[in-house]
């Protein structure tokens, strides 16, 4: 089927308005970050600071996060836009995947499905968001669509193993959980292309693989005595349901929660199923096993969240890319304006995530709040919860409550959002009873020593 230039030009003018309008994403609510966006920048202020990988709250205490971020945050944490460079960092990561799925799909397939899956996956409004935020998860889906490319070509020729090594060097690099993806390309390896296990390119590969992890390696030795350590750090916190809703135990977590992935984009991605039952698709069927080992392996840890999913993005965006070819021929004329309709409601989705996000109240609470300590906690001592956020704004380490006592001179910051009851509860029950609340906005909370005029 012909590939219409005019059809080409408007689904690359969709392309880059939704481009545009991801920059400008970046900016909004610009001054609130999320948890875990203060601790990659808190550990690259201590890398800066040759305090060590990890040092936050005053102490090694974030060593199980990966490497890959902090350290290129580190090269301009001491500049006071650091907070913007991180997220245009993030949207360059963004701009590049939508970029390399482009070229994925047109070398793979045809370059409808390039565009097409461009197109979707700069409108999908997570793989939109987590790319305006400083966080691992867009580093994971450019990974991702390297690794699909990589793979095939590995299939088609033994010596682009070898690239593909980097690629998933890197990847476990950028997140820990990209370990996945060496897993499965064993498999689809040794089903496909056994002969590859026996050929000088894949000890080359391996070897490559290694090096390029050996500084990762003397970082484990130096910080846990074990090349491993921050690893198996991560695996157990990925474990440990201390603290958390128990809603993400659910096994079937992430089949419920597929829909925030896939966005209304998903409906062509259940009509691929359909699609790939009827023709059994060789490429297609194998990008669908690695849509679902990404899902069954994430599912056996006890902590999850729709975002952890984002590595599987890739692959569902090429399966809802082969349905819509495969619809094309039904609806004709009104293929592109369907398309088009489609890209406009994920564009009004995300602008509403982005005002109405689940745990807008927090972010927002927690500026207000750090605001609040800065100018009246300074010279105290800071126990409770949310140590990133402490380190960051204050650069003061946070104490546990447990150990306050009869201390006095001191904030407690009890920040309760993503706690389960019980542990909200309990941590209320260790506030002195002649601790004053001087702060409260939504379930955050900030009591001192003193009376203060209550902020809320």
């Amino acid at each position: 089927m012909n590939f219409k230039l005019d059809e080409k030009r408007v689904i690359i003018t969709l392309i880059v308005v939704v481009c545009i309008l991801r920059f400008i994403t970046i900016f909004i609510s610009m001054d609130e970050l999320i948890f875990d966006e203060v601790s990659f920048l808190g550990i690259a202020r201590g890398l800066s600071e040759g305090k060590g990988y990890g040092y936050v709250a005053g102490k090694l205490i974030d060593t199980w996060r990966p490497p890959m971020l902090p350290f290129i945050l580190s090269l301009f944490v001491n500049l006071p836009i650091v907070e913007i460079i991180g997220r245009c960092i993030s949207f360059v990561i963004g701009l590049l995947a939508i970029l390399a799925i482009y070229i994925t799909g047109k070398r793979l397939f045809n370059e409808q499905i390039g565009l097409y899956a461009s197109l979707i996956l700069a409108s999908t409004p997570l793989h939109w968001f987590y790319s305006t935020k400083i966080l691992t998860e867009v580093f994971t889906v450019f990974f991702s669509v390297l690794f699909v490319y990589f793979l095939f070509r590995t299939k088609e020729n033994s010596k682009n193993v070898i690239y593909l090594s980097i690629v998933l060097a890197l990847a476990f690099l950028a997140k820990y959980t990209s370990l996945i993806f060496i897993i499965f390309a064993f498999f689809i390896l040794i089903w496909k292309k056994p002969r590859i296990f026996i050929s000088k390119y894949i000890y080359i590969a391996i070897v490559l693989f290694f090096l390029i992890l050996i500084p990762w390696f003397i970082l484990n030795m130096y910080t846990f005595s074990t090349p491993f350590g921050s690893a198996e750090s991560a695996l157990v916190r990925a474990q440990s349901r201390e603290g958390i809703s128990s809603i993400n135990f659910n096994f079937y977590y992430f089949y419920f929660g597929l829909p925030v992935v896939t966005s209304i984009y998903g409906i062509f991605f259940v009509l691929s199923l359909y699609y790939l039952w009827k023709e059994k698709n060789e490429k297609y069927i194998i990008i669908f096993l690695f849509v679902i080992f990404i899902m069954l392996s994430l599912s056996v840890l006890d902590v999850k969240r729709e975002r952890y999913l984002l590595p599987a993005l890739p692959g569902i965006v090429f399966l809802e890319c082969y349905a819509l070819m495969k619809i094309r021929p039904i609806v004709k004329n009104y293929f592109l304006l369907i398309i088009s309709i489609f890209v406009i409601l994920n564009i009004i989705l995300t602008f509403y995530g982005f005002y109405n996000h689940p745990h807008i109240d927090r972010f927002h609470g927690m500026r207000l709040a750090m605001d609040f300590m800065v100018k009246n906690c300074s010279n105290k001592d800071i126990y409770g919860t949310s140590y990133p956020y402490i380190w960051w704004y204050l650069k003061k380490p946070t104490y546990r409550l447990e150990d306050l006592g009869e201390k006095g001179n001191y904030c407690i910051l009890i920040d309760g959002y993503g706690l389960s009851d019980r542990d909200r509860a309990r941590l209320k029950s260790l506030v002195p009873l002649k601790a004053k609340k001087a702060f409260e906005y939504g379930e955050i909370e900030i009591f001192m020593d003193s009376e203060k005029v209550q902020y809320k």
